[in-house]
């Protein structure tokens, strides 16, 4: 079976990244081959993408959430597959979603963005992942993750469920999510809200201008 995993990070040494070359080693196999992809690679060739998930018959989607879903790049991708014939006929379609946070209905709209896109076009969604905690991990192997007693079986399962072609049900990422105590929930946050301020500031960037008004 032909698979595609498509990483929707520009970060190409992040958590997504990670995943993605976690995925492709438990997939891989002589009866399996698969096609690994950095999407922020194609934004200016997305033909030759295109063709890469006309020739899979499963698609994987892993990336980031940033601001309640996958990056904005994702919509360009859904767009160009949608409005290109032939390149989907009735592809399996899984997404898998990480970020900081460790509660489901932070990304939850990641994943309720694949599903509805398969639904509108001919692709069949097999079902979607979240995890929380996946920035903090920034790149690091899997089980380093919190809760890595939990998590880690719970992926892999998911991964058998690509495997093996199967409808994954969201039981499975709901019963290996984190459940954190407020108090450590407001730590992680002041923690993740640090390290961006720090990475703007090396930048050069002033988070402190609101970018959407305009004087």
């Amino acid at each position: 079976m032909n698979f595609i995993i498509i990483n929707l990070s520009p970060r190409r040494k992040g958590t997504s990244n990670m995943l993605v070359n976690y995925f492709a080693d438990r997939i891989r196999s002589d009866a399996n081959s698969v096609c690994m992809c950095d999407l922020y690679t194609y934004l200016d060739k997305m033909d030759i993408l295109l063709e890469k998930i006309k020739d899979a018959e499963s698609i994987v989607m892993i990336g980031p959430c940033y601001v309640s879903s996958y990056p904005a790049v994702t919509v360009k991708l859904l767009m160009s597959m949608a409005n290109s014939d032939g390149i989907l006929h009735g592809q399996s379609l899984y997404g898998f979603i990480q970020g900081g946070m460790p509660y489901v209905h932070t990304h939850v709209h990641g994943i309720r963005l694949l599903e509805n896109f398969a639904d509108d076009n001919s692709l069949e969604y097999k079902g979607g992942f979240i995890m929380g905690g996946g920035a903090i991990l920034n790149g690091q192997p899997l089980e380093k993750i919190i809760g890595a007693k939990k998590m880690v079986p719970a992926v892999n399962n998911y991964i058998d469920h690509i495997i093996n072609d199967e409808h994954s049900s969201e039981e499975l990422f709901k019963k290996a999510m984190m459940k954190l105590p407020y108090l450590i929930t407001r730590f992680l946050a002041s923690v993740m809200n640090y390290r961006i301020k720090k990475q703007f500031a090396a930048n050069g960037i002033d988070y402190t201008v609101n970018p959407y008004i305009i004087d």
